[in-house]
């Protein structure tokens, strides 16, 4: 005889009515949410590329 305790069934997936909704709240929050995260990134990258592009452009202008 097994007495092994399996682990409870994962849960179902999620109805289509909350993606669609959060996809809603995304479209609303688009203007509001990307230029948050992004600028996240966009920071540490511009730190990185403006050093590069200041080496650079120091020594055209030299």
């Amino acid at each position: 005889m097994f007495c092994i305790p399996f682990p409870p069934p994962p849960p179902p997936p999620p109805p289509p009515t909350p993606p669609l909704l959060a996809f809603s709240n995304q479209l609303f929050n688009t203007p509001l949410q990307p230029p948050r995260l992004p600028l996240l990134p966009l920071a540490e990258r511009s730190d990185g590329g403006a050093s590069a592009e200041g080496d650079g452009g120091g020594e055209e202008k030299e």
